[in-house]
């Protein structure tokens, strides 16, 4: 018929066609992820835009995969250490890079003291689940006719168990039948299903990724979420500033104290932050929230009571900033220029960003 041999090795839109041993079959993922990572000087840029590429980038890489193949765990837990090595920076020596926080704790929404970071295992379920999910309302396409002719015949998709000859991609979408119970509901006077996490009963893989960690999102924090849905969603406050805030309140600073807690007191990567206290308590950031509060209108060069969070955030980025240099760069006290720099760039941030409506 004149057609030629495919190679076992061959591929279709970026998958492998024939698959021998997972592990091997996907490392093309981790490889990929490195590539990206290598390309970036990890330690030449701020948190806000290794931020930027981890959620931009980093995350989109094995997306694709992920839609349509559950992922061996390993390669998951690969791909979630590299992204965790190149958050907290890998030292020049090539040593593990001194993480400040449970990935756990990180990998959460920013309401919850996280930064909305992704477990690649637990996003790799919710891609899924969205599978199970069009099974079950009933919606038409090629692959799902297939698949329902050959595994749902007579049957009811909550009703089936895995067999053993099912297909590895049939089977993975049934381990998630628990999770797609947990969040549909069958309305039997219209006679369908409906995602009960979503006002309009649409299905949303973000909400499945909530629900299938719903007892690790459930953990009490000494934070209110209110609070930090106030300092991610500050209109004047530049994304630097936020993720300042952020470690500030999650004591995840590299200050000389966070640091002796893991390392002996001569270490070397000690950082002497004698003149910084990184203990800003809750009541001092509500105390400068109720400042803005005040219906007061000061002059643009002014820091006036409703600039007070804005020009707090400048001091203490600069003012690390500072400390930071005289520490590690050998430059010498200058109380002079660091106020002139800090007025400079507030008045500068209070050019380009919106005024708070009165």
């Amino acid at each position: 018929m004149g057609l030629s041999r495919i190679a076992p090795n061959s591929s279709y839109l970026g998958l492998l066609l024939f698959r021998t041993s997972q592990k091997k079959d996907f490392n093309f993922l981790v490889e990929q992820l490195d590539s990206k990572l290598a390309g970036w000087k990890a330690r030449t840029l701020s948190k806000a835009k290794t931020l930027i590429l981890i959620k931009s980038v980093a995350f989109a890489v094995p997306t694709y995969s992920m839609q349509t193949i559950k992922i061996l765990a390993t390669i998951c837990s690969k791909l979630d250490a590299r992204i965790r090595s190149f958050w907290w920076g890998t030292s020049s020596n090539g040593w593990n890079p001194i993480c400040l926080k449970a990935w756990d704790a990180i990998c959460k929404s920013k309401s919850q003291c996280g930064l909305g970071f992704h477990k690649r295992r637990d996003f790799n379920l919710a891609l899924l689940s969205k599978w199970g999910w069009n099974i079950l309302t009933g919606m038409n396409s090629l692959c799902l006719s297939v698949f329902r002719a050959r595994y749902l015949h007579n049957t009811k998709f909550f009703e089936t168990n895995p067999k053993v000859r099912d297909s590895r991609f049939w089977k993975a979408i049934l381990s998630l039948k628990e999770l797609l119970w947990e969040g549909a509901y069958y309305i039997v006077g219209d006679d369908q299903w409906v995602w009960t996490p979503m006002s309009n009963g649409k299905f949303s893989t973000r909400y499945a990724y909530l629900l299938y960690n719903k007892l690790r999102f459930t953990e009490n924090n000494q934070i209110p979420k209110e609070i930090w849905l106030k300092v991610w969603g500050h209109k004047r406050l530049l994304p630097h500033h936020k993720l300042n805030w952020w470690q500030f309140l999650s004591n995840t600073f590299p200050t000389r104290e966070k640091l002796n807690s893991r390392f002996w007191l001569a270490s070397p990567w000690s950082i002497r932050t004698k003149l910084l206290s990184c203990c800003f308590s809750l009541e001092g950031l509500q105390f400068l929230w109720s400042l803005e509060a005040r219906d007061n209108s000061p002059n643009r060069m002014d820091v006036g009571d409703q600039n007070s969070f804005l020009f707090t955030s400048v001091l203490l980025d600069l003012l690390w900033q500072h400390i930071n240099s005289i520490t590690h760069g050998g430059t010498s006290l200058d109380l002079a220029f660091l106020f002139e720099k800090i007025s400079k760039n507030y008045a500068d941030i209070e050019d380009i960003l919106p005024r708070a409506s009165p």
